[in-house]
Parts: C-alpha cells; sequence; structure tokens
C-alpha cells in the first residue's frame, strides 16, 4: 500500500532489454531455463524510479496501447478469414 513502485511500471521496466541483462548477469544457478537472483541482487538493479503518479500514468497508458494492439490484431485475423 505505501510502495513506490507500480506492478505495471515495475513489469514494464523489468522487460526491458537492459534490465533482462542486468538481472542475468546477477542470477545464479546452473540451469538455463530457471535461474535464481536474491532479493539482496534485486535491490541493486539500477531501475529509474519516477514519481508513483507518473509510474501509474505509464501502466494506464500501457494499458490502453495494449487493449489497441489485441483489437488490431483481431481485426486483421478477421480480414485474413
Amino acid at each position: 500500500e505505501n510502495s513506490q513502485l507500480s506492478p505495471e511500471f515495475t513489469l514494464h521496466a523489468l522487460r526491458q532489454e537492459g534490465m533482462r541483462k542486468a538481472i542475468g548477469e546477477l542470477a545464479t544457478g546452473s540451469s538455463g531455463s530457471m535461474k535464481n537472483i536474491s532479493q539482496e541482487k534485486a535491490a541493486i538493479l539500477p531501475m529509474t524510479l519516477p514519481p508513483l503518479d507518473l509510474q501509474v500514468r505509464f501502466g494506464e497508458i500501457a494499458e490502453r496501447s495494449e487493449r489497441v494492439r489485441l483489437q488490431q490484431r483481431e481485426a486483421l485475423r478477421q480480414a485474413e478469414h
């Protein structure tokens, strides 16, 4: 409740190529498909942290964008059918 991180913003930030690379470098374990990262290492990941209101706004825009993308994909599917 008092977090300064929006879940939607965090998800998108973690999906960025640079962040994925940083996570990969900090992750440990021998399994290529399921490596682990400790809380201590996760806490040092470099992440831009805009004010919470901007994170929430970003999440709203990203959600709308995803809805439009899905609508376009469905329209294309129907046009091809």
